[in-house]
């Protein structure tokens, strides 16, 4: 009965793995799990690219925002201080009329 194969050895054989196979999938399996840990330098590059855009993004609304606010400011002083001055000038001829009314009356007495 040398002729026949035992295939249930064979089988086992088969499924069974190796040391080798063994460390092979071990290794895998680590080298998986070492590159998920740390940043690497795509991940850095494309992180410090996005805030450098966003800063490129926001910083001329501030920029432009900042100025606005202080034109705003320099406005609101030159009308505060041309309304004034008008003012000034409406009393100003208030006052001049009178003047003039009283000098009509004194040029009309003598």
């Amino acid at each position: 009965m040398q002729g026949k194969l035992d295939f249930d050895n064979l089988e086992l054989q088969e499924l069974e793995p190796s040391k080798f196979d063994k460390n092979e999938l071990l290794h895998d399996i680590d080298s998986l799990h070492y590159e998920e840990k740390g940043l690497g330098l795509k991940t850095v590059l494309l992180g410090v690219s996005a805030m450098i855009s966003m800063v490129a993004i926001v910083f001329p609304k501030i920029y432009i925002n900042s100025n606005i606010y202080y034109m705003s400011l320099e406005l609101n002083t030159l009308y505060s201080n041309d309304k004034s001055l008008r003012e000034e000038q409406r009393f100003l001829k208030q006052k001049l009329e009178g003047v003039k009314y009283q000098q009509d009356i004194l040029n009309a007495i003598r």
